[in-house]
């Protein structure tokens, strides 16, 4: 929980990519050029909503000091709900993040089973109106969560690649039941934003096994396909036990899956 709104005296710590040294530390407030930037010098317009200001977790514009203490910091609006009516008065901007509070986020341990409820709250606004014919919605986990994964992360340097998460691309344009294979990382995200908005302004730097912006996942030449609404009930969280019956279970299924081969 850190960023330039945190207390005087609070440090993070520092990993150089290359030497791994992790021996410096800084206070939590920095400066260099964003995608926000390069969105407000292109006239495209863009909103980050959170159920909470200040310092706390998933909030990147409050570590970056000419956002939190320029005009844009305007842009960072809350609750998290906020995204809903945006869509339903036709104020959507060309790029929104959209944060989630804890209890929706299924971090493990923390969640109360309405996660997959707030999603689909959000895809169903954008899928009912004027916007869905020429949005893209990228839902992705910040880590791992701790689960079982057979496929070993790849590394390009001292901090980088960690344990994959899952990214769920929904668009009129997506390739209908489509798995990509396509290795991506977080920054390519910001790509996405950037190659589709800001073509010439770039500040996105994709290094190691990642170096494409996420387009295997949809179709250059279709129709924008109709909206299906999206239907899931709030679900209860998982106790720490059963989690860890579900992963024995999924371990099992990938091992069976190894030797049906």
């Amino acid at each position: 929980m850190a960023g330039c709104d945190s207390p005087s005296g609070t440090l993070v710590q520092l990993i150089d990519p290359v030497t791994n040294d992790q021996s410096k530390f800084a206070y939590p407030c920095f400066d260099h050029r964003t995608l926000f930037d390069a969105l407000d010098e292109s006239g495209a317009d863009w909103r980050y909503l959170k159920q909470n200001l200040g310092a706390n977790l998933w909030f990147g514009p409050d570590s970056i000091s000419h956002i939190r203490f320029g005009p844009t910091y305007a842009n960072v609006a809350t609750p998290s709900t906020a995204i809903l009516s945006d869509v339903s008065s036709g104020k959507l901007a060309a790029v929104s993040w959209v944060i989630p509070t804890g209890a929706e986020s299924d971090h493990p341990t923390i969640p109360d089973g309405s996660g997959p409820d707030w999603v689909a709250r959000v895809v169903n606004a954008v899928g009912g109106s004027q916007y869905w014919k020429n949005t893209a919605i990228f839902f992705v986990w910040d880590d791992w969560g701790g689960f079982y994964d057979h496929v070993t992360p790849q590394q390009f340097n001292n901090y980088e690649l960690g344990f994959r998460v899952p990214l769920i691309a929904i668009s009129p344009y997506a390739r209908t039941g489509y798995v990509s294979h396509v290795q991506h990382k977080f920054g390519s995200l910001l790509k996405f934003a950037e190659t589709t908005l800001v073509p010439h302004r770039s500040v996105t730097r994709i290094g190691g096994p990642t170096t494409s912006p996420i387009c295997s996942i949809t179709h250059k030449h279709r129709r924008a396909s109709p909206f299906e609404p999206f239907c899931h009930p709030r679900v209860p969280p998982q106790t720490r036990a059963h989690r860890i019956r579900t992963n024995r279970r999924l371990k099992v299924r990938v091992d069976a899956a190894r030797i049906g081969r």
